[in-house]
């Protein structure tokens, strides 16, 4: 009797993400000639929850990758410092190799900024933009402000709930460290409040600047936020969207 050969385990690629779980995925993939599980586990903005996956997932795990917090902040499931959040995940996955995705997104956004600038010569050229999340676009933003000086910043609006938008990089660089410092040192059931989407931004001033907006930089999450009325004619420069997610953005 021919004796049944051992399945072979593929090297896994754990996606640990704070943001929901109904998009999970369990697949396997052909990269560069090799074979790979990739799994995605939503721990819906629970960090105990997300640090428990990690240790489940721990043995036979080749990386982890830790994602999802700004997604998770942006819907309202996830309070406290998102920083914090993913330092604790990224600690827990122990000595496997752990990344966030965030370098190689920003290379492709820089690439595909350049190769549609060269391609429809114009189109970025004194474009009016509106960033969401400037501190996790700024690399996009640098490359779109070589061909436009009308970039405002919604991280104001978006954190804190100020009836203004950020006009520049040194704005930017200024509000963020007034804002980490504040939201260090006050409770979450403080903070929760005041930064949670929804509640307590000018929700008016958002949906107006993105409306007249030539290009919006954002996450889907972030997106999602707006209607079609919004986001109707505009550049959308974002990542991570599906098939499924450009349907939606569609309809």
């Amino acid at each position: 009797m021919a004796r049944k050969k051992k399945a072979v385990e593929l090297p896994a690629v754990v996606d640990v993400s704070l943001a929901d779980s109904d998009r999970n995925y369990d697949t396997a993939v052909t990269f560069l000639e090799n074979d790979f599980r990739i799994l995605r586990l939503g721990a819906d903005g629970d960090v105990d929850r997300a640090e428990q996956m990690i240790k489940e997932w721990m043995p036979g795990t080749t990386v982890f990758a830790i994602t999802g917090a700004r997604d998770a902040r942006t819907v309202g499931i996830l309070s406290g410092d998102e920083k914090a959040a993913l330092r604790r995940l990224e600690s827990a996955t122990g000595e496997v190799p752990t990344t966030n995705g965030h370098r190689l997104r920003d290379v492709l956004q820089e690439w595909t900024v350049r190769k549609v600038q060269a391609d429809q010569p114009g189109l970025f050229s004194n474009a009016r933009t509106v960033v969401l999340g400037g501190s996790h676009h700024r690399r996009t933003a640098r490359v779109l402000s070589e061909f436009t000086d009308n970039i405002r910043f919604a991280d104001a609006v978006l954190q804190m709930g100020l009836p203004s938008m950020l006009d520049s990089f040194n704005a930017l660089d200024r509000f963020l460290g007034v804002s980490t410092w504040f939201l260090d040192r006050v409770p979450d059931q403080v903070s929760t409040p005041i930064t949670a989407p929804g509640r307590r931004f000018n929700q008016s001033l958002l949906r107006r600047a993105v409306r007249d907006a030539d290009v919006l930089v954002a996450t889907y999450d972030e997106l999602m936020m707006f209607g079609l009325e919004e986001l109707a004619g505009k550049t959308l420069i974002t990542s991570a969207v599906s098939d499924e997610r450009l349907d939606e953005l569609h309809r």
